[in-house]
């Protein structure tokens, strides 16, 4: 489909359209990224509240990834090992060492090749 076609069938249809075409998107998206990730099926994760595109809880909660992230980590084809780098990096806190720890990167910023600084005292 053209990109103008689309935009006119996206201009002309109704929310309940439009809601249909977006959650098969996200759904799309969560089956390939859990593929990434060696997940063999889609009853391993859930979408928290039931709101596809919202956050995917992944394995017994192992991961909670936002949409943001699964578009960004399937367009790149991250491999399974190269997200868990991000995520443990992402989701290592520890409020007694708060200042110690480094700082956080976003997974666009990380594919990009930036890391995170082992002192953001600085």
């Amino acid at each position: 489909m053209k990109r103008t076609d689309l935009t006119r069938a996206i201009h002309n249809s109704d929310p309940k359209t439009l809601r249909a075409a977006y959650n098969a998107v996200c759904e799309a998206y969560a089956q390939r990224f859990l593929a990434m990730l060696g997940f063999k099926n889609r009853d391993e994760s859930y979408w928290i509240s039931d709101f596809p595109g919202g956050v995917l809880a992944v394995g017994i909660g192992y991961y909670f990834v936002g949409m943001e992230e699964i578009v960004l980590a399937v367009d790149n084809a991250m491999s399974e090992n190269e997200f868990d780098e991000w995520y443990q990096q992402w989701t290592d806190f520890d409020e007694e060492a708060m200042l110690s720890k480094p700082n956080r990167v976003n997974l666009q910023s990380w594919l990009m090749g930036a890391r995170p600084d082992n002192d953001n005292t600085k």
